[in-house]
């Protein structure tokens, strides 16, 4: 991995991956360059993992992170037959990893929009949503939810439910 016009490709040290649940995993990482490691939880970061044909790479979101100790921690679910969470399931304490980000992510520009939906206003829900749409549209997640919620800012209406129910 390296340097793209866009983002640097930063070394990591995988220092835990155990499983957690029926096909759920928690990996703990620690940056093991001298660049600032300030994520919060809801961030998101792209892990790219060495295999025999390069790396592959997928968006992971943050659920737990110590800038002081420059290490985060991601959850994640096993896909069997997946192209990369098999492969990040198999590395073991030590392996070397690769990141970069954070992104903006989708959900905290959700949430903005649902308080300021419950506030009234709409017309500042309708602009966080969008914004939401269209970057959960480039991590290629479904967008229904996200559009229905939108629908609704439209219509001067504001949503209630779970914007973590994925």
């Amino acid at each position: 991995m390296g340097l793209s016009s866009t983002s640097l490709w930063r070394p990591a040290r995988v220092i835990e991956n155990r499983p957690v649940a029926n096909g759920s995993m928690w990996i703990k990482l620690e940056a093991t360059d001298n660049l600032p490691a300030e994520f919060e939880p809801g961030h998101v970061l792209g892990l790219g993992v060495p295999v025999d044909q390069g790396h592959i790479r997928h968006a992971y979101t943050i659920s737990r992170a110590d800038p002081e100790s420059r290490q985060f921690e991601h959850l994640y679910r096993v896909i069997p037959g997946g192209r990369m969470t098999p492969h990040l399931a198999a590395l073991p304490a030590g392996s070397d990893i690769y990141f970069h980000g954070p992104f903006h992510t989708p959900i905290q520009q959700e949430i903005r929009a649902a308080a300021e939906a419950m506030l009234g206003n709409f017309e500042a829900a309708q602009k966080d949503q969008k914004t939401a749409v269209s970057r959960a549209r480039k991590y290629g997640w479904n967008l229904g939810d996200q559009q229905a919620r939108l629908a609704s800012y439209q219509a001067s209406k504001p949503w209630t439910g779970n914007l973590f129910a994925y």
